[in-house]
């Protein structure tokens, strides 16, 4: 894709090993529909002092598509830097790990490449498709983007050893596909099997063409069951927009992720979280009857899974009509607390992906390496997780254990970055403020 006046924003992001380097690969959603670009010949880089090439070029001797650089930069503390880069995601992998066995110093090694390649050319609000010395490359370009949702829910039996039904909802679109006969309706959809549902269930998704999938505690439930009764029944779910499979796997902190080429998959509980709402519970009964003042189907949440299991049996229209109002509830609390437009604006604002949950460290990454670097300056070794800094808090009163009416919270993290621009107190800042005259300096830790 190389029509350089392709205009959109970028949707979703990969990186990948090709035949001639690295490999970027960008969905951007445009006027004239989602679009696949991508950047070729691209490198992985990291930063290590200069006085250590020479031990890195032993360490990394047998191995190719590698170089050192020296470069106009320096750490924090005055030392030369030197650039190494790679032309293919493996060797960058192994060389992160022989370099960390060694016990040298490496800066910045934890910014994926293919978000390194945003975040220094500023692209957040959106990107233009340009070239440069024939290659496609990216730049950065003011982007609206709309965007097509689908709302997705699955019901299943009690050990989610089987799927039910499966609802979609997107715009006027509206569908239940019911595993096994279900009464005629112009939104149900019967299906001879578990097998038929999955693959229609694709069929659905490739026709309807969403960019942005919803649910409530959609990838750790329902896309997990959905790719595990998948690889139980050898069906590939090839819900992406380059036919490639959906990927769903858990991180360390136990929360899980999804994979879908050109697509993102959005948590309803995660997403409302993130937007700093606040609820006594997160279930969607609950915040449904908060947000819009109405609830599920079904009206005793203590034996719900039991009621869902006799309705598969005995009423499957009331099956099909509860399975597609959480797909509606999930919807209208999207546009209720504007969720959808909220991740848009901060991804503008930050150049953090739609999906990416909190995120605070990843957005202050984006906004503030480029500028360091414009400055000669790399971020130092251990940045994201240094434990040995004791830095003062403030003043933490005694408790006194009782029961209070009208408590009162007063909280300034708001004026955490007007404090932070007015004493100059970011990292750079406190680096240079030795270069200050006496009376310029602000006292303080």
């Amino acid at each position: 894709m190389s029509d350089n006046r392709t205009l959109g924003f970028p949707l979703t992001r990969q990186q990948r090993d090709g035949a001639s380097g690295i490999e970027f690969v960008f969905w951007l959603v445009t006027d004239q529909g989602t679009v696949e670009v991508t950047v070729p010949q691209g490198k992985a880089l990291f930063f290590t002092r200069r006085t250590d090439s020479a031990q890195i070029a032993r360490l990394l001797k047998d191995l190719s598509g590698w170089e050192v650089k020296n470069l106009e930069l320096q750490s924090f503390r005055a030392e030369p830097v030197a650039g190494i880069y790679f032309t293919t995601l493996s060797v960058y992998r192994e060389a992160l790990q022989r370099i960390s066995d060694a016990g040298l110093a490496i800066m910045e090694e934890d910014i994926r490449p293919v978000d390194r390649y945003l975040m220094e050319r500023f692209i957040r609000t959106g990107a233009q498709v340009g070239e440069k010395q024939g290659k496609i490359e990216l730049r950065a370009a003011d982007y609206q983007p709309k965007l097509q949702i689908l709302s997705l829910d699955i019901e299943t039996s009690l050990s989610a050893n089987k799927i039910l039904s499966i609802a979609l909802q997107m715009g006027g679109h509206e569908c239940v596909l019911v595993n096994g006969a279900a009464p005629q309706q112009p939104w149900i959809e019967s299906c001879r099997s578990e097998k038929q549902v999955l693959l229609r269930f694709v069929e659905l998704i490739q026709s309807w063409d969403p960019d942005i999938l919803i649910g409530w505690n959609l990838i750790g439930f329902d896309l997990r069951v959905l790719a595990e009764r998948a690889r139980a029944l050898g069906v590939k779910l090839r819900i992406g927009r380059n036919d490639e499979p959906l990927f769903v796997e858990q991180g360390h902190a136990g929360r899980w992720f999804a994979r879908i080429s050109g697509r993102v998959a959005l948590d309803g509980i995660e997403t409302l979280k993130g937007a700093t709402w606040h609820f006594e519970r997160y279930g969607l009964q609950f915040v449904a009857q908060a947000l819009l003042g109405r609830g599920k189907k079904i009206d005793h949440p203590d034996d719900r899974g039991e009621e869902i299991q006799r309705l598969y049996r005995e009423d499957r229209l009331a099956l099909a009509q509860y399975n597609l109002e959480d797909c509606r509830l999930v919807t209208d609390i999207f546009s209720k607390a504007e969720l959808l437009e909220y991740l848009i604006e901060r991804s503008r604002l930050t150049g953090l992906p739609l999906d990416k949950v909190g995120g605070s460290q990843q957005a202050f990454d984006n906004l503030y390496l480029p500028q360091l670097h414009r400055q000669g300056y790399v971020a130092p070794e251990y940045a994201s997780g240094r434990s040995d800094l004791e830095v003062p808090g403030g003043f933490v009163m005694d408790s006194k254990p009782g029961l209070y009416r009208n408590v009162l919270v007063f909280d300034f993290k708001s004026l955490y970055p007007s404090i932070i621009r007015t004493f100059s107190v970011d990292p750079l800042g406190l680096v240079t403020a030795n270069e200050l005259p006496q009376d310029q300096r602000v006292p303080g830790f």
